[in-house]
């Protein structure tokens, strides 16, 4: 790739008015690909393009003022350019919107809507906004056991009163039985 060569096709192009190219250009000159890097002209050419309505140069020149590269620093500007982009749908401008409500910079701080914001951000395909979703979800609870499949039996309870005398009962039966055994016994041997 010749960045140099596509530079100057961009300019060539960009100076016509070609939105593209404009966008391109600031691209460019944001970067330093092709052509020495200078953000100030990059703001311009970003403008150039947003202004016909470009979203990608919409959300990029909102990043400049939200970043406050090669413009002065401006949440005004920075929301305004990024809500130009959002109404298109761009991906870009859905998350740097979304990265503003969160933080509450410029805005209300409102979480709902940041990630309402980078939920229509992800389903472009947007890595950064996946990754904030996944952030922003809260810590996932362990799994509940599933519920048992087998009745539990309840737990034994202690004999009731009615059974508990009736035990009594019989033991003190076989004591007395066995007492006067052992004594009838001892009289036998006794008179003989």
């Amino acid at each position: 790739q010749n960045f140099s060569e596509a530079a100057r096709w961009y300019e060539a192009a960009a100076v016509q008015g070609n939105a593209i190219a404009q966008f391109n250009l600031g691209l460019m000159r944001e970067q330093g690909k092709g052509i020495k890097e200078d953000k100030a002209e990059a703001a311009w050419w970003y403008w150039q393009s947003a202004d016909q309505g470009d979203p990608d140069a919409q959300a990029a020149l909102g990043y400049l003022y939200d970043a406050g590269l090669g413009v002065p620093k401006s949440d005004p500007d920075a929301l305004r350019w990024y809500r130009e982009a959002v109404k298109q749908g761009n991906a870009r401008g859905q998350f740097l919107l979304g990265t503003m409500y969160e933080a509450g910079q410029g805005v209300e701080q409102n979480i709902d809507e940041a990630i309402r914001l980078y939920e229509l951000a992800a389903a472009q395909g947007n890595q950064a906004a996946i990754n904030k979703l996944e952030a922003l979800q809260p810590p996932s609870l362990p799994t509940p056991l599933p519920p048992p499949t087998k009745p539990i039996s309840p737990a034994p309870q202690p004999p009731s009163t009615k059974e508990s005398s009736g035990c009594v009962t019989f033991f003190v039966g076989v004591v007395v039985v066995t007492v006067l055994l052992v004594l009838g016994i001892a009289a036998i041997g006794f008179f003989t």
